[in-house]
């Protein structure tokens, strides 16, 4: 699977066959580079906050960019220190995806959200469970990961086979105010009697 991502300083970050690419700003195709230094590989990749973040391939961990002489903004630098391995985590990491100030990192059958907390530079970690909340739920597709409609849409695995599964923010009515927050109850199945089964 191959992704590729837009920075805020105007790069392109592309994941594809475990290497990681970059189009600098203002640059065509034809300028691309590799990833430098201390980059891990990439199975799929995400941008927040700055960094680009990497799924390294075959593991449950995932990477950020940047190294001493570049913190954020820089897609081409990489420290093999920048990484944080899933605790409590039994699968590989298939997934990373940032939506609504969250990374969402999903594994075959497990998944976990992250958070930046500020923790800014070389040996301090930026990115943090999220309350220590596990989804019970991981992804069987990686490609078919949406964003759609202020909803994550994805096709998901877990003990009972495969399933649609969405995570939402919900709307308040009343006050027409979003509730922010991350919600174990608000993930679930599309259509509970749809899950597929396979061999």
């Amino acid at each position: 699977m191959a992704s590729m991502v837009a920075t805020g300083t105007g790069q392109i970050f592309i994941a594809s066959g475990g290497n990681g690419y970059v189009i600098p700003a203002g640059a065509g195709a034809g300028s691309l580079i590799g990833a430098g230094g201390g980059f891990l590989g990439a199975s799929d990749a995400t941008f927040q906050d700055g960094y680009i973040l990497v799924v390294t391939p075959n593991s449950n961990q995932f990477q950020w960019s940047g190294d001493d002489d570049h913190v954020v903004g820089q897609a081409e630098f990489w420290s093999a220190a920048n990484i944080t391995i899933l605790a409590g985590q039994a699968d590989y990491l298939r997934a990373i995806q940032s939506w609504r100030e969250y990374v969402y990192l999903f594994g075959q059958r497990r998944s976990q959200i992250y958070q930046n907390v500020g923790a800014n530079g070389i040996g301090g970690d930026p990115f943090a469970s999220y309350n220590s909340t596990f989804i019970e739920t991981g992804i069987a597709a990686p490609a078919a990961f949406v964003d759609l409609d202020d909803s994550l849409i994805w096709i998901g695995e877990d003990a009972r086979g495969w399933g649609l599964y969405m995570f939402r923010y919900l709307w308040d009515a009343v006050t027409d105010a979003w509730r922010y927050g991350v919600m174990a109850d608000e993930v679930a199945p599309i259509r509970p009697d749809a899950v597929l089964r396979h061999p």
